[in-house]
């Protein structure tokens, strides 16, 4: 019964991070990642939370940093340039970390 609950809830996540943000057109509260890219805004928000965040969070944050796109779904473009830039891994939950961050918390290396 654990595992299938275990992978009802995975499924949930996976959804989640694939469906699109729908309030992209609001107003960002802050332009401070207006003319930088994904990669480079991902990379300094996940920073300066310190802890692992999912597709849906880190283009929801970027979006209200000021972050422009006219992507359908953002959350998949976002999940997509993080899975090929070299400096993010994902955890075995499926959020995102810097793979320094990951190293820093690991006291196996």
């Amino acid at each position: 019964k654990l595992r299938e609950l275990k992978a009802i809830d995975h499924a949930i996540r996976d959804l989640a991070t694939t469906m699109p943000i729908h309030h992209l057109e609001l107003a960002p509260s802050s332009l401070e990642y207006r003319n930088v890219g994904i990669t480079d805004a991902a990379r300094h928000w996940v920073s300066q939370v310190g802890t692992p965040q999912s597709s849906r969070d880190i283009a929801e944050a970027l979006v209200n940093r000021g972050i422009t796109t006219r992507s359908r779904n953002f959350v998949a473009t976002v999940y997509a340039t993080l899975a090929h830039a070299e400096e993010f891994q994902r955890t075995h939950d499926g959020r995102w970390i810097l793979r320094e961050q990951k190293r820093r918390s690991d006291p196996s290396h």
